[in-house]
């Protein structure tokens, strides 16, 4: 028996957080602890297959954060291009806005 996904839980509100820490990470950490984490999330896909808080959220069903919540809110995305834009894309524009941030135009982050 499957276990109804509660959508706006603990673990969704965490992942929230997790994510925007990410996006905002180039302005709020150093370069190398930003390499570092994302060398922890590759990890994180080829150990698990999937994100670990997706996994806890969404049991053993192959969904993912982002498509389940944009489905929700009505909007149509293919599932493979977000994943792979998710998985592939969106990290290395992460690395290249903090690279331009902190080495090009040499502004410190906020924390660490």
């Amino acid at each position: 028996m499957k276990k109804k996904v509660k959508d706006f839980g603990f673990v969704f509100w965490f992942h929230l957080i997790i994510i925007l820490l990410c996006y905002f990470s180039p302005f709020l950490f150093r370069w190398q602890l930003i390499a570092f984490f994302i060398f922890l999330y590759y990890l994180q896909q080829v150990i698990f297959g999937e994100c670990v808080l997706t996994k806890l959220q969404f049991h053993d069903e192959r969904i993912e954060f982002y498509y389940y919540y944009f489905k929700k809110i009505g909007l149509n995305i293919s599932k493979k291009k977000l994943h792979s834009f998710t998985i592939y894309i969106l990290p290395i524009i992460i690395v290249l806005v903090t690279l331009i941030w902190q080495i090009v135009l040499k502004k410190l982050p906020l924390f660490f």
